[in-house]
């Protein structure tokens, strides 16, 4: 073995590493105190929690927009009418969805049946399943009549 591979490397090389490792060893310690100093987790905690309250405040909004959409009624709806005598109602934040729903009344059997075709007739799912439904039900029942008075 010669004696330059038994030796490790030259000690310029040793104290140039030990002062790299210095050098990122102090930046590593400055870095840790400015994360941990008070003042910079107090700004951190406040701008963590400043973003959780627009967070949720942002999603509190969006659900009451569709609370509010579901629950006022659609008065340009041809199914729905107000009721008379409903002029006085007062919405209240409290109490919209139920004052909201008070002065309504459903339109008359006639019109919706009317509507319930027509939305069948441009083959609406729902619309086209409930009168094929209904459709079965009198022709079963009209078998039923017809075969019981054949019997009789």
């Amino acid at each position: 073995m010669s004696p330059q591979q038994d030796s490790p490397e030259s000690p310029e090389a040793i104290e140039a590493a030990a002062n790299a490792q210095r050098a990122q060893l102090v930046d590593d310690v400055e870095l840790l105190a400015a994360r941990l100093a008070p003042r910079a987790l107090s700004s951190t905690v406040r701008r963590s929690a400043q973003e959780t309250v627009a967070a949720v405040r942002e999603r509190t909004l969006t659900g009451a927009a569709r609370l509010t959409a579901c629950a006022n009624p659609r008065r340009d709806d041809p199914l729905v009418h107000e009721a008379h005598g409903s002029a006085g109602v007062e919405r209240t934040c409290c109490g919209r969805a139920v004052a909201a729903v008070a002065g309504l009344r459903p339109a008359p059997i006639r019109e919706r049946l009317t509507r319930l075709l027509q939305d069948a007739r441009d083959g609406e799912p729902g619309s086209l399943a409930v009168v094929t439904g209904a459709a079965l039900v009198l022709a079963g029942v009209g078998a039923v009549a017809v075969l019981r008075t054949v019997r009789r």
